[in-house]
């Protein structure tokens, strides 16, 4: 260790997105690159002035063998994951 940090370091070999923008990385970075708002008003459950960055589109349910673990967290969490197994490159996947 030099200066409390490690002197190894870890690439970035994938990554993924799920956000207001999209649910898979591919949306999201076609939404940024076009400047599209992803910003709404949030639910009126919410109890205060903000703004909220919602993923709005129904998540695909959790595989069988996960199903008594669904919810809509797990859900943003499975799409991030499954992208992983492909993988997204930046320069492969730049239209």
């Amino acid at each position: 260790m030099v200066g409390g940090r490690a002197n190894s370091a870890y690439p970035v070999t994938s990554w993924s997105v799920v956000n207001a923008l999209g649910t898979n990385t591919e949306q999201v970075m076609r939404g940024l690159r076009s400047g599209e708002p992803a910003l709404s008003a949030p639910p009126p459950e919410t109890g205060f002035p903000a703004m909220c960055g919602a993923v709005s589109s129904d998540l695909p349910p959790l595989r069988d063998d996960l199903a008594a673990l669904d919810s809509r967290n797990n859900r943003f969490v499975a799409c991030a994951l499954d992208e992983l197994d492909g993988g997204y490159c930046w320069g492969a996947n730049e239209h």
